[in-house]
C-alpha cells in the first residue's frame, strides 16, 4: 500500500495582499464602530438607570404626600366637628346666660318676657 501525502502550498500574490488588506481595514472599521456604538449604549443604560431612580424617588415622594394629604384631610375633619361644638356650646351658653337673666327678673317682668318669646315664635 502506498500512502500519498498532498501538500498544498497558498502563495500571496499582490492581489491577495490588497484584499486582505481590505479586509483588515473594514474589520478595524467595524471594531471602532463596534466600541463607539457599546460606549454608546452604556451612556444610554446610566442615562435609563438614573431616570428609573429618579421615577423611584417621585414614587415615594408620591406616596409621602398621598399619606400627608390623607392626615390633613382627618384633621380637616376634625377640626370641623370641633367647629360644630364649638358653635353648638357657644350657643348653649348663650340660652343659659338669657335664662339666668330671666330668672334674675323679677316675677311680672319673667311672665311679659316670657309671653313675648312665645309671640314671636308663634
Amino acid at each position: 500500500m502506498c500512502k500519498l501525502l498532498i501538500i498544498e502550498t497558498h502563495q500571496t500574490t499582490t492581489q491577495d495582499a490588497g484584499y486582505i488588506e481590505r479586509l483588515e481595514a473594514a474589520h478595524n472599521e467595524l471594531k471602532a464602530a463596534h466600541s463607539s456604538e457599546l460606549r454608546k449604549a452604556k451612556g444610554d443604560a446610566r442615562y435609563i438607570n438614573e431616570l428609573f431612580h429618579r421615577a423611584r424617588t417621585a414614587e415615594a415622594q408620591v406616596g409621602e404626600l398621598s399619606r400627608q394629604n390623607i392626615a390633613l384631610a382627618a384633621q380637616a375633619e376634625q377640626a370641623e366637628l370641633l367647629e360644630r361644638q364649638l358653635a353648638a356650646a357657644d350657643q348653649k351658653i348663650r340660652e343659659l346666660e338669657a335664662a339666668l337673666r330671666l330668672a334674675q327678673m323679677p316675677a311680672d317682668s319673667q311672665s311679659n318676657v316670657i309671653d313675648l318669646l312665645k309671640r314671636t315664635a308663634a
